[in-house]
């Protein structure tokens, strides 16, 4: 039972890995398309702080979305499972509040983390160069 609690803590752990490279490079490539859009809100006016807030905000409705969705087909999943495993001997409960909690934030955090730096990359945008470029 150890031995397939390992396994499966680190099939979890490169799990959680792949999402943090995966909505690093989805935001990345998100934010390196509107490239232009930040060159020109600057030059209007818009200060870095607003431009990072415009990056993030994007990032934190796309998390929202996702957890209601998970959040959504969590529980038929979850009941298809425990029909699956009703004769087995491992102690299974259908529903878990706090399992489903830490989940969530974990995977908040681990968005927002991954969601810094971009966001922080599109900060660093020289308003002057961007219009230039095209």
């Amino acid at each position: 039972m150890r031995s397939l609690a390992r396994i499966i803590l680190v099939m979890a752990s490169i799990a959680l890995l792949m999402a943090i490279a995966g909505v690093s490079g989805v935001l990345s490539f998100a934010v390196s398309r509107r490239t232009r859009e930040f060159g020109i809100r600057m030059v209007l006016g818009a200060n870095r702080k607003a431009v990072f807030g415009a990056v993030m905000l994007r990032g934190i409705r796309q998390i929202a979305i996702g957890l209601i969705c998970g959040i959504a087909l969590a529980e038929p999943g979850l009941w298809g499972l425990t029909r699956l495993l009703k004769r087995s001997n491992l102690p299974f409960h259908s529903f878990d509040p706090l399992v489903y909690g830490i989940a969530a934030l974990l995977l908040v955090a681990v968005s927002l983390a991954a969601m810094y730096l971009p966001a922080l990359r599109a900060t660093q945008v020289d308003p002057i160069r961007t219009l230039r470029s095209d």
